[in-house]
């Protein structure tokens, strides 16, 4: 199957090249290793859940971070021998020359050059994120490897080489040259199939996702792991009982940094602030307002008002917190 001379398109070309199949042999002397040319594209970006770090131990279900992902692809054609291989048309020399300058016979019949294809295509990511986090790499034992700033962090670029295959003398009755090369490399290898459902760029993807899901996030911010962890804290602000009742205190996400801290949210029927195009448009209560609670969320029951013809806010807005589902909410106690 690798020693195919005659493919009947490009995409059975591309999915030969995807095949789990033997390689076509390898080179037998000296050989010319020639990439015909080169791609980089900005792949769609890929989120991993990483595990975070905090009191010196790892735990699943950490933040979400971004990575961009730049794909490389590559078309390289093995030629066995030193002759020249590529004519400027950019036609391939399918025959081997001898050191007469004329064609090599065997049997009465020209011999040929020996030619391969093959495809490589390469991932290489670096993190969309500012802050002070770092991020380390789980060794066992609860030992980890030395930590790296997140905000500079690039992988080490992952590589899918595609087999090789003898280089064809038609695709879909064309004559084969560099062009069809590069077409099949950069067009039609990565959307070749692997298996049912899953591509050569999918399977890539998929691999720098598992890859990065197994670093160990960790910020010197980070005050706690669980809801658990901030009652404590809560305690030491000595509050009213007023705002206990209004509030409860939970383990929370920084959007920006990812670093987790403790923070009081708002129960039912607490008022919490309202925005209008990220501008807080609602007025602060007697009691205070509080961002809601898990299963809750900020219910609008009077918006705001503007001065006519102006941004100035005339009356403020009001919102309260109200269950997502009002018959599975139960409200936590502050003890």
């Amino acid at each position: 199957d690798a020693e195919r001379l005659n493919y009947d398109s490009m995409v059975e070309l591309g999915q030969s090249l995807a095949s789990a199949k033997e390689n076509a042999r390898w080179v037998s002397t000296s050989y010319k290793s020639t990439e015909l040319g080169r791609t980089t594209v900005a792949e769609s970006n890929i989120t991993a859940h990483l595990k975070f770090k905090f009191l010196g131990t790892g735990i699943e279900g950490g933040p979400s971070i971004t990575f961009s992902n730049k794909m490389t692809i590559k078309a390289i054609i093995m030629s066995e021998g030193s002759d020249v291989a590529y004519n400027a048309n950019g036609s391939f020399n399918r025959w081997v020359i001898g050191e007469n300058g004329k064609p090599v016979l065997k049997n009465g019949k020209n011999v040929r050059n020996f030619m391969a294809l093959y495809c490589e295509y390469s991932s290489e990511v670096e993190a969309n994120y500012k802050g002070e986090a770092t991020v380390s790499v789980e060794l066992g034992a609860g030992s980890y490897s030395n930590s790296i700033s997140l905000a500079h962090y690039q992988t080490t670029s992952q590589t899918q080489s595609s087999r090789r295959v003898v280089l064809p003398d038609s695709v879909g009755g064309k004559i084969v040259d560099t062009s069809i090369v590069q077409q099949t490399c950069f067009r039609v290898y990565p959307n070749s199939l692997v298996r049912k459902g899953l591509t050569i760029r999918q399977s890539l993807a998929l691999s720098q996702r598992n890859l990065l899901s197994g670093l160990v996030f960790s910020h010197p911010k980070t005050k706690c792991a669980a809801d658990t962890q901030c009652m404590p804290w809560a305690r030491g602000l000595r509050l009213s009982d007023s705002v206990k009742k209004l509030s409860f205190p939970r383990c929370v996400e920084e959007p920006t940094e990812k670093y987790r801290y403790c923070k009081l949210k708002g129960l039912q029927n607490v008022q919490c602030p309202v925005y209008d195009h990220k501008k807080l448009v609602s007025a602060e209560s007697v009691g205070g307002y509080f961002d809601c609670d898990n299963g809750l969320h900020c219910n609008i029951t009077s918006p705001a008002l503007y001065v006519p013809g102006t941004s100035w806010l005339f009356r403020a807005a009001v919102g309260t917190c109200q269950p997502n589902n009002a018959s599975t909410y139960r409200r936590p106690i502050f003890r």
